[in-house]
């Protein structure tokens, strides 16, 4: 356990009775929920804006198919308005879709409202989100998601437009009301946990905001943005109350190096375009002023982490407990397409990314097996960390993720010298790159649609690049321009792929220039013998082949705070001889 005092084996256990009770309160919402549906659903009505009339109907189901035996005829009289009335049944309704009839002289039309009775209460789904409750569509459908406009090719025979939303259990579900069941049982455990093993040091102030920092990850994305801003405003008072110097140390001109690369070799023309790559320069800020407390960061980044792994597996363990009753689908279905449901698991984060939410988790090892070999935490913990990571990973499905912490476990267990490292990580990390573009197409379509369009994309302009934050408009455009329809899984806004998307917007020289100044400062501060920073940047180096991690604050704001964590090559006693 972590070694604040004898207490700390209360860790463990809290996060066992956490998941034991979360378990219990969130499958006692799912079940209100399952008998909700059941008992008192009873009619949907859309509110349209159209200007032709059509002959509509809603197919429903009660497992995964529909059938003309299920079919429901509008009863509303006015233009604007459908409205479909279910008969009683004693299952729960699972899905439903909306025909637009086979008449080719139907216009382009808006859906406005979704309203979903029942007999004491109805949910009201509003035009902002309603576009993103469609899960699919006939090819005779063209929908535009962004303005929730539906509109339909009538050159596609059979014409038959319909659109299929989402499992009506996804929609009736109130993701607040159901995070706090999730999460009530963790809050009370960790507040008693933390009354029990209470030190009698208050944390300072840069504890503090790094606690919540790391606490804010699986948080909104401004909320990281801002504590980042608030640490910079600390670090620089701080320096100045104290009167000491800036550190002047190679990570902090990293950063500004990089800052300026992007902003020559990117071209930007607003200030749009790389306001979020402005982050650097906060971090730059913030390894120049504060001196992190390495050991009290491990432990609270670990501990987090290690409660988010476990609130996210007692998710999936409530999920596919009500998986047949809810979706009418079996077990084995979830783990067929495992991809489409694990996102139902982690729904209730407010930022859900699987990969990288597992990335910053399999970066904790780093911190975990450091605190291990100076006796701050024991076997128990380390264990259990491991047991919810690779849980998490594998109920998430992220592929990246299982990969990475397989690298990421034997470069901890394995004892190299830096040049066998160094060695080996490239070689794999070679071979990995190869074998994964060249079974890309099999292995994730959507993407090899993306990494195919950003290749062609960079080939009109190889040396200097689009400029920064181009790959939108860029990929949009040669996808259309190739009379593609629609668009594929994966949006369009960026390729899914760092490498690539640095090629697209900088060019080669911008991206070497990048890659050159990461190698002049390992080699000059010969910090490619900081074992845990080789295996961060190996790591890191694998996420970028599937994800452009760059491009979204999140990631550059959490991947340069754990960048700064261990790029120092000081271990943790020799911090504290040196206090």
């Amino acid at each position: 356990m972590i070694n604040f005092g004898n207490k700390e084996s209360y860790f463990p256990l809290m996060i066992v009775l956490g998941i034991l009770c979360s378990t219990f309160l969130s499958s006692f919402y799912l079940g209100r929920i399952e008998n909700k549906l059941l008992h008192d659903f009873y009619g949907f009505k859309f509110i349209l804006e159209n200007d032709t009339p059509f002959d509509a109907s809603l197919l429903y189901s009660y497992n995964q198919a529909f059938s003309s035996d299920y079919v429901l005829t509008d009863l509303s009289p006015a233009t604007d308005t459908l409205f479909f009335n279910l008969p009683n049944s004693d299952r729960v309704l699972k899905k439903f879709r909306l025909d637009f009839g086979n008449k080719k002289e139907i216009n382009p039309l808006k859906l406005k409202e979704l309203h979903l009775y029942f007999n004491n209460d109805t949910i009201v789904i509003g035009e902002d989100k309603l576009a993103q409750k469609i899960f699919n569509t006939s090819p005779s459908v063209l929908l535009d998601k962004g303005n929730g406009i539906i509109d339909f090719r009538r050159e596609i025979s059979p014409f038959d437009p319909y659109i299929i939303f989402s499992p009506l259990v996804e929609i009736t579900i109130d993701k607040k009301e159901y995070a706090l069941f999730l999460l009530t049982p963790f809050i009370i455990l960790l507040i008693l946990y933390l009354t029990l093993v209470k030190k009698k040091t208050t944390p300072n102030i840069t504890e503090i905001l790094c606690l919540i920092f790391i606490i804010c990850i699986p948080l909104k994305i401004a909320w990281t943005t801002f504590i980042a801003i608030l640490l910079v405003i600390y670090g620089l008072y701080d320096t100045k109350v104290n009167k000491r110097e800036l550190v002047s140390k190679p990570l902090v001109f990293l950063f500004l190096g990089y800052f300026c690369v992007l902003l020559f070799f990117g071209r930007p023309s607003d200030l749009s375009d790389i306001d979020m790559q402005l982050g650097l320069l906060l971090w730059a800020i913030i390894g120049a002023t504060i001196r992190m407390p390495k050991e009290k960061i491990y432990k609270y980044y670990i501990m987090t982490f290690t409660v988010i792994n476990a609130i996210v597996i007692t998710s999936g363990i409530g999920f596919l407990y009500w998986f047949n009753e809810l979706y009418g689908l079996q077990l084995t279905d979830y783990f067929h397409d495992i991809k489409l449901y694990s996102r139902d698991v982690r729904g209730w984060l407010y930022y859900d990314h699987a990969a990288f939410l597992s990335f910053f988790a399999i970066i904790g090892l780093l911190f975990l097996h450091e605190l291990y070999q100076q006796k701050k935490v024991n076997r128990t913990v380390v264990c259990l960390y491991h047991i919810l990571l690779v849980a998490f990973v594998l109920i998430t499905a992220t592929r990246i993720g299982l990969i990475i912490y397989l690298l990421v476990l034997l470069n901890v267990l394995v004892s190299l010298n830096y040049r066998l490292r160094l060695l080996v990580n490239t070689a794999a990390l070679g071979i990995f790159s190869f074998f994964l573009f060249l079974k890309i197409e099999s292995i994730d379509s959507s993407r090899a649609i993306l990494w195919q369009n950003s290749w062609e994309v960079i080939k009109f302009n190889p040396f200097l690049g689009h400029g920064v934050g181009q790959s939108n408009q860029m990929l949009q455009t040669a996808y259309i321009g190739k009379d593609n329809i629609g668009l594929p899984v994966l949006e369009l806004n960026h390729s899914h792929n760092q490498y690539l998307t640095y090629l697209l917007e900088l060019g080669f020289i911008g991206s070497f220039a990048l890659m050159l100044g990461l190698v002049f400062v390992l080699h000059k501060t010969k910090q490619y013998k900081n074992k845990n920073l080789i295996i961060f940047l190996f790591a890191t180096s694998f996420l970028f082949l599937t994800e452009s991690a760059l491009q979204t604050s999140k990631p550059l704001y959490v991947l340069s705070f754990l960048l700064i964590l261990v790029y120092s090559k000081t271990t943790i006693n020799s911090c504290k001889r040196r206090k």
